[in-house]
């Protein structure tokens, strides 16, 4: 275990915070790892030798949660951050023997998702065929009403409806990059590997 992370969790466990812990990146993600041991000791904690934590960290990635609860906000923004469910299902590409995804494997996992209480699906593939062809599919996602889904619009232009981004159905929000080859979406991402989420008038 990571020691930020097992010094998270026993700094919650200390203070009896009902809160989720979960292990992030190793290493620092834009500069040099360099460390303060000879301020804070190799522990982190002032070597006072504090017993190992009961608790552990969550299943998912840091960054899993983070997008996870940022997709929750914008669904429900009245909610409290203590409210939210932390459960995403990522249904991605499911590839047959052509290497093309198989819309069939999609609608199954987003089934699969529905039946283990997910409450919000990130679908990170897309369909360019007709709107009919999509039609089992949007149907799918449009009776799971209780599920936020969140799609990526595609990497084809914005004047090209991917699916299932271009579902019609008040529980589908369509993301995208804020570059001339992205879809369109209803939530656009700053491009080029920036962070952040701003929504179109």
């Amino acid at each position: 275990m990571l020691q930020a992370t097992r010094n998270a969790l026993y700094t919650v466990e200390l203070c009896g915070a009902d809160v989720p812990v979960y292990v992030g990146a190793e290493k620092p993600l834009v500069r040099t790892y360099t460390n303060a041991t000879w301020f804070h000791g190799r522990d982190g904690m002032g070597e006072h030798n504090y017993p190992v934590p009961g608790r552990s960290p969550g299943e998912w990635h840091a960054v899993d949660a983070i997008i996870a609860t940022m997709a929750q906000a914008l669904v429900e923004p009245e909610k409290k951050e203590s409210d939210f469910e932390f459960l995403i299902a990522k249904v991605t590409r499911t590839k047959d023997g052509k290497t093309a995804p198989m819309r069939s494997a999609v609608i199954a996992d987003i089934k699969w998702a529905a039946e283990n209480k997910a409450k919000v699906v990130n679908l990170s593939l897309g369909f360019q065929d007709d709107e009919a062809d999509n039609a089992e599919l949007c149907k799918t996602i449009a009776d799971l009403k209780d599920i936020s889904f969140f799609a990526a619009a595609g990497n084809s232009g914005p004047q090209i409806r991917e699916f299932p981004a271009a579902c019609e159905s008040p529980n589908m929000t369509s993301v995208a990059v804020s570059a001339p080859w992205s879809g369109y979406g209803q939530v656009v991402m700053p491009g080029n590997g920036n962070i952040g989420l701003t929504r179109l008038k």
